[in-house]
């Protein structure tokens, strides 16, 4: 098994956290130090061809992505694992790879790798080697979808996958009005102003209640503001906002792949995965 991060913060706070809780061969990472392979890419200097060589020689049956786009992006390491893949494991399928929260928000080159093979009957389900984990998306998607659409019409080609920026320009401009001008802004009334975006009558985010939700909170109201991922079921303490874990895979129809997103979801009251594996079969739970 290979477990792949970057010094990036966010990559390494993942790979601390998976790697502890990885098991394999009936042990944990550390007592499979000769079947375990950490590697930790530099961004300023990745070396992705000698790493992926390095990857190939090791042999790993499963790949684990706690990296960014150094790891899924054109040319990145995944791509160039398989292209290096066969010169030292020709006999060795290639590997089985589960594919980080980053690396799902960007999943338009893997797709077309897949569909690359299938094409050129390299691979005629190549499918059966990927799935990834990332948030969950919210249950109901309705504001989700209205932003896209949104989105889609002033701009064809942007990045849909932006929802949580959306919902973060709203939460921050409804909170610093929600502070209120008896004093200058400052993070602590941010803060506090936040506290009045928690409970209350619900205003969905989006540009027709902007002014309902200004209104409400300039007669003094605290509010509800339902965004595109979901409630606002934040920590008042802390300001964490829990959200529930997915999987992601790729079912073949034809001759092509396609995403399919939170085909299982994660329940932190159950600590189980919920719901049904469509892709290929024998896979968790």
């Amino acid at each position: 098994m290979v477990l792949v991060t970057t010094k990036a913060g966010f990559d390494a706070e993942l790979a601390s956290a998976v790697a502890p809780l990885l098991r394999f061969n009936g042990e944990s990472a550390e007592g499979n130090s000769s079947s375990f392979f950490l590697v930790t890419l530099d961004p300023e200097d990745p070396k992705i061809e000698t790493t992926a060589q390095n990857i190939a020689k090791f042999g790993p049956d499963v790949v684990i992505s706690a990296a960014s786009e150094l790891f899924s992006m054109d040319n990145g390491l995944l791509e160039t694992l398989e292209d290096v893949w066969a010169i030292p494991q020709p006999d060795k399928p290639r590997p089985f790879y589960i594919l980080s929260p980053y690396n799902a928000g960007d999943l338009g080159g893997i797709t077309q790798l897949m569909n690359g093979y299938i094409k050129a009957n390299l691979d005629t389900d190549p499918q059966l080697r990927f799935v990834g984990v990332s948030v969950a998306g919210p249950r109901d998607n309705t504001l989700q979808q209205a932003y896209t659409g949104r989105l889609r019409k002033r701009f064809a080609d942007a990045y849909f996958d932006t929802a949580n920026y959306y919902d973060a320009t709203y939460f921050l401009a409804y909170a610093m009005y929600g502070a209120g001008t008896d004093a200058e802004l400052s993070g602590s009334s941010i803060a506090r102003g936040m506290q009045r975006l928690l409970s209350g009558k619900n205003y969905p985010i989006g540009p027709g209640n902007i002014d309902a939700t200004f209104n409400a909170l300039s007669s003094g109201e605290s509010v509800h503001v339902g965004s595109t991922l979901g409630l606002p079921d934040f920590d008042a303490d802390t300001g964490v906002r829990p959200v529930e874990g997915g999987v992601l895979c790729f079912e073949k129809t034809g001759f092509t792949v396609q995403q399919r997103t939170d085909v299982l979801r994660y329940d932190a009251v159950e600590g189980a995965l919920t719901g049904t594996f469509p892709c290929f079969s024998n896979f968790f739970p």
